[in-house]
Order: structure tokens, then C-alpha cells, then sequence
């Protein structure tokens, strides 16, 4: 069973529509904006994903995450560093 909300679009305000689909996946779009947001309803967990205008942001400092990046991907942490 599909069931469609009209809601208010989480980044621009306008009329976006909310649509669930068997009880399991749910897509929030926005024809104003593009925004989409496609995502598991049993889980939480994003499967797509596209918000033009929304910066990202990191909440971690600059130093902070490349040590991060070190501990999760040594590789991705070399490639980082400068060239000498």
C-alpha cells in the first residue's frame, strides 16, 4: 500500500510530498527545489539522497578529522598529505 503526505519541504519551505511505500521505503521530494530523500522506514538508513543549496559541514576540526581519516583508512590518510 502507498501512502502520500503533503509536507513542508526541510529545505526550502515549500510543498514537498512525503511518499511510503509498503511500510518500508519512504521518499520525501520537493518539485521547488530538488530536494530528495529516499530512505529505509525499518532502519532509518539513508539509501539516496540529493539537497541542492545545503552546504556540508563537519563538526569536527580540520586536524581532528585527518587523524580520524588515519585511524579509519591509513591509505586515505598518506594520500592527504602534501607533496614534498
Amino acid at each position: 500500500m502507498t501512502k502520500i503526505q503533503i509536507i513542508f519541504c526541510p529545505n526550502c519551505g515549500d510543498r514537498a510530498t512525503k511518499t511510503i511505500v509498503d511500510n518500508s521505503i519512504q521518499r520525501t521530494a520537493c518539485p521547488g527545489c530538488d530536494y530528495l530523500l529516499v530512505q529505509c522506514v525499518k532502519t532509518g538508513k539513508v539509501i539516496e539522497a540529493y539537497a541542492p543549496g545545503i552546504n556540508s559541514y563537519c563538526a569536527i576540526p580540520s586536524t581532528s578529522a585527518q587523524a580520524f581519516d588515519a585511524l579509519n583508512c591509513p591509505q586515505a590518510a598518506s594520500a592527504s598529505k602534501p607533496l614534498e
